[in-house]
């Protein structure tokens, strides 16, 4: 009798109340839906995982100035390579800031009918300014809403991170490709100037060969599902050939070329060496271009500069003492 009892309890407690079932299904039913929602829940997770290390340009330019002093503007002065020029800066001269102005309208045209997201910036030979070029393209980009990626490629003599004032022993590329962190890891936010930079890292002893490896590519498809423009910053293609390995991942090269610095068979020899491995040349940048004097000379161009500007587009016209000759 104890037995029958027992059963009829568990059975009451079970059906004993209409509309009200047990403590067990009540669990099974509240944690069925939690379990859905975090199911769905979980690509969001994934992005919020993704945060990126914040740096600031202006406030880490004024702690670096303030412990540097006057004897590094002194060497800037007579190096000025080493100073990067904002186009977005206040005090910036207006046929500079056009110019890249006009750089971004020709990219996001070409953009928009050529599909191009990812671009190679590299330049026939040293000190043409290529990688202030790279900066002020992703920031021009930027301030249009773009959400745009510098990649420092110059695995030789990186120089992004300095630009910037990023720090020297950040992970960068090389760590990601030798598998020393992820790419999240390896990404640092601007926030001042909105965008977004992968330094070079570490230099490592066979940059070459790093960035022909199969997974240089798949960093460069990652990226470009990420961010609405991947810019490059690539050595001189004259002297190595990287820019040439990396172009066969982008969608296109801008050539940086210097005003009255290399010469035409360098320049020519750098065109060459793009084309040889199909890589699509965008269109050409010249760096500190002196627009005075060009007026003067009798040259007639199509473009913006300033006396360490820069101008974007094609030259046409003859010297003033060509045509007297003629």
């Amino acid at each position: 009798m104890a037995e029958t009892k027992k059963v009829s309890k568990s059975k009451q407690s079970v059906n004993g109340k209409a509309g009200k079932p047990s403590a067990e299904k009540k669990t099974i039913e509240k944690t069925k839906p939690s379990n859905e929602s975090a199911h769905k829940d979980s690509p969001e997770k994934k992005t919020e995982k993704a945060a990126y290390k914040k740096f600031n340009y202006a406030e880490a330019k004024a702690r670096h100035e303030a412990v540097k002093g006057k004897a590094e503007k002194k060497r800037n002065k007579k190096d000025p390579e080493k100073i990067l020029r904002l186009a977005s800066g206040d005090d910036m001269p207006f046929g500079y800031v056009e110019a890249y102005k006009s750089l971004r309208t020709n990219i996001n045209f070409i953009s928009s009918t050529e599909n191009v997201k990812s671009i190679v910036v590299t330049s026939a030979l040293p000190r043409e300014s290529k990688s202030n070029v790279s900066i002020n393209l992703a920031v021009s980009l930027a301030t249009e809403g773009k959400k745009v990626i510098l990649v420092d490629c110059d695995l030789r003599k990186p120089a992004i991170h300095s630009y910037l004032y990023m720090g020297r022993n950040v992970r960068g590329l090389t760590d990601v490709l030798s598998g020393k962190c992820n790419l999240d890891e390896a990404i640092g936010e601007i926030e001042d100037i909105g965008i977004y930079v992968l330094p070079a890292g570490a230099i490592p002893p066979n940059p070459s060969e790093m960035l022909a490896q199969e997974k240089m590519q798949k960093v460069i498809e990652n990226l470009k599902e990420k961010f609405d423009f991947v810019i490059v910053d690539a050595p001189p293609i004259s002297i190595v050939t990287d820019a040439a390995v990396l172009g066969k991942y982008v969608d296109g090269a801008v050539l940086a070329i210097r005003s009255k610095y290399a010469s035409c068979d360098a320049i020519l020899v750098a065109k060459k060496k793009l084309s040889d491995v199909d890589v699509k040349i965008l269109g050409a940048v010249v760096t500190r271009f002196e627009a005075k004097k060009s007026a003067k000379s009798g040259y007639y161009s199509y473009g913006y500069g300033y006396d360490y500007g820069y101008k974007y587009g094609y030259g046409y016209g003859t010297p003033k003492k060509d045509e007297e000759k003629k």
